[in-house]
């Protein structure tokens, strides 16, 4: 677990901890102290949560991203052997053109 999961389960914690005692407590003024605590503590989990579900989502675009663009070059270089194989070099120069061959060479 990295530090901001370990903060969340802490906090997440404490705040199921004051919303029991703010419960047991519910009669006395000491309870909406701690009601207001445990609301505090809701809004920050619920902000820190939203962050995480965003720069994670960012993460796993750019991943995607690289993935996607690896499976391009991939099929590219595929189709390329592919076509070398069944029309030679000459053929190749011929069906897409030389400079498009001697890039895929290099």
């Amino acid at each position: 677990m990295n530090k901001g999961m370990i903060f969340f389960f802490i906090f997440g914690v404490v705040a199921v901890v004051l919303a029991v005692l703010s419960y047991v407590f519910k009669n006395l003024s000491f309870s909406s102290m701690i009601g207001v605590i445990s609301t505090i503590i809701s809004i920050v989990l619920s902000a820190i949560a939203i962050l995480y579900t965003f720069f994670s989502g960012k993460n796993t675009l750019e991943l995607l991203n690289k993935i996607k663009e690896q499976n391009k070059q991939l099929v590219e270089k595929i189709e390329h052997e592919l076509l070398k194989d069944a029309y030679d070099d000459k053929g190749l120069e011929a069906a897409r053109g030389e400079d498009w061959l001697q890039e895929s060479k290099s």
